[in-house]
C-alpha cells in the first residue's frame, strides 16, 4: 500500500550515505602537508560544488597559510589568506567553500573531537549554511589496525547536515569515491593572475611536488566555468529527498 510505500521510501533515503568525490591528487595535496606535521596539527580548506543533498565534489584543496597557527591539539587556519584566496576562488570561479580539513597527527583519534564538532555546529548558522563538511586526517600507529601499513595517512569525511538553517547539524560519516589523477580545476587554477597570484602568495608550499606548483597546462571552455556558476547557487541549500 502508499503507506509502506512511503515507509520504505523514507528508509531507503535515510540509508543512504552522503557521497563525497574527489580526485585522488586532492588527497594527496593533504597527505603530503600531513606528513610533514607528524606531531602537530595542520589543516586547510575544502572548495568545490554540492550536487544534490547527499553528493558533493571537491574541486580544490586549499592548504594552511603562512600565518596559520598551530599545537599538538589545534590548527587555526591564516584568515588573511583564507580570506584572499578563498574569494579568488568562489568569486572570480565560482567554486563554493564547502569544508575544512586538519590533522590529528598521531592522536589516534580518527574522527572530529567533541570540540571539532560544537566548532562547526555554532559556526553553521552564522554563516547561514546547512551543509559542511569536515575532513580528519590522521596518521595511525602500531597499535591501529585500520590502515594497510603503520605511517599511512588515513583521511576520513564528515558531513554536517542541518535540516534548516539556523537549526543544530546532525553529523555522519561520508562515503569517498575516489577519481584517478589531478582535478581538472587544479590542472587550470591558474586562468588568471589574480588566482594565481591569490593561492600562491603567502601559502605553505613547501610539501608541494615542484611541478606542481602554480602551474596551469591549459584554459578550460567557458562552458566549463558557466557550469560551475550555475551549481553554485545552490550550495549550502538543502534539497528535499
Amino acid at each position: 500500500n502508499r503507506s509502506s510505500d512511503r515507509r520504505e521510501q523514507a528508509m531507503s533515503t535515510c540509508r543512504k550515505r552522503f557521497e563525497v568525490f574527489i580526485h585522488n591528487g586532492e588527497l594527496a595535496r593533504i597527505r603530503q602537508w600531513v606528513t610533514k606535521y607528524q606531531n602537530i596539527e595542520t589543516g586547510g580548506d575544502l572548495f568545490g560544488l554540492w550536487s544534490g543533498d547527499r553528493t558533493v565534489v571537491v574541486q580544490f584543496v586549499l592548504g594552511p597559510g603562512e600565518g596559520s597557527r598551530r599545537t599538538p591539539v589545534s590548527f587555526f587556519q591564516d584568515s588573511n589568506y583564507l580570506k584572499t584566496a578563498g574569494s579568488a576562488l568562489t568569486t572570480l570561479h565560482s567554486l563554493c567553500h564547502i569544508g575544512e580539513w586538519h590533522s590529528h597527527h598521531k592522536l589516534g583519534l580518527a574522527e572530529p573531537s567533541d570540540g571539532d564538532q560544537r566548532t562547526v555546529q555554532t559556526n553553521m548558522p552564522q554563516y547561514s549554511w546547512n551543509r559542511f563538511i569536515l575532513f580528519i586526517a590522521n596518521i595511525p600507529t602500531e597499535l591501529e589496525h585500520r590502515y594497510e601499513s603503520v605511517g599511512t595517512v588515513g583521511i576520513g569525511c564528515f558531513p554536517f547536515v542541518a535540516q534548516a538553517v539556523g537549526a543544530r547539524a546532525k553529523m555522519s560519516r561520508g562515503e569517498f569515491h575516489v577519481i584517478a589523477g589531478q582535478s581538472p580545476f587544479r590542472k587550470f587554477f591558474a586562468l588568471s593572475e589574480s588566482l594565481k597570484d591569490a593561492i600562491c602568495n603567502k601559502a605553505e608550499l613547501e610539501n608541494e611536488p615542484e611541478e606542481e606548483r602554480c602551474k596551469a597546462t591549459s584554459t578550460p571552455v567557458g562552458t566549463y566555468v558557466l557550469s560551475r556558476e550555475i551549481l553554485c547557487r545552490a550550495a549550502h541549500t538543502l534539497v528535499a529527498g
